[in-house]
């Protein structure tokens, strides 16, 4: 029986995490290179200290599958990272990337932030998966800050930059955005109204509220 695949931050385009309720993964074809079991190294070291930073009950497991990204494999082609069952799982093409740290910052917002829902109607339950989206984007930078030690300017420039490359992306696309899903635009002018002290340095750009 295959396993049902849902997204946690479908809007994030190729910066998407898929949450996988169950999956088995392959083992990566070739050994990482000494750069790349570098960063595996400080990926789960960032992993733990988030963990004992934050108090969550149990870090992620982290490791490299050769099935993330794949794509003979259309679910997961433009995926940086799998969720699945208290694990993540790799892009291999990750360990190098310049956004590295932000993908794995949100990955753990996620975590630290999902639960039961409270919603009783569909209405309910979109409202809330929109503001859980929003809550982890704003943990994420939280998290660039206290585990990372990045000035709160260059974790908020990281994740600025990030959605607003996935504004453009759904702009391109012409597909609207789903109801339980905020639009990239909407999300950086959500997160920079939480930072009262950044609109100068972001005043006049992109979807950056007035």
């Amino acid at each position: 029986m295959r396993p049902i695949v849902r997204s946690w931050l479908p809007w994030l385009l190729p910066a998407l995490l898929i949450l996988v309720p169950l999956l088995v993964p392959a083992q990566d074809s070739s050994p990482l290179s000494t750069e790349e079991e570098i960063s595996l190294r400080e990926i789960r070291d960032f992993v733990a200290a988030t963990a004992q930073r934050y108090r969550m009950v149990a870090p992620l497991q982290v490791s490299v599958a050769s099935w993330v990204g794949n794509p003979s494999l259309s679910q997961y082609a433009g995926s940086p990272a799998v969720y699945a069952r208290g694990s993540l799982f790799l892009n291999r093409r990750l360990l190098r990337a310049a956004n590295r740290d932000l993908v794995i910052a949100t990955a753990l917002a996620y975590e630290m932030l999902r639960g039961p829902g409270t919603a009783t109607s569909l209405a309910d339950r979109e409202r809330e998966r929109v503001r859980m989206a929003l809550d982890s984007n704003a943990r994420a930078v939280d998290i660039l800050v206290q585990v990372k030690g990045m000035s709160e300017q260059a974790a908020l420039e990281q994740m600025y930059a990030w959605l607003l490359g996935m504004h453009h992306a759904a702009a391109a696309s012409g597909r609207p955005t789903p109801p339980d899903r905020p639009s990239p635009c909407d999300a950086i002018g959500d997160l920079l109204q939480r930072y009262p002290g950044s609109r100068e340095s972001f005043a006049g750009r992109e979807c950056a509220p007035a």
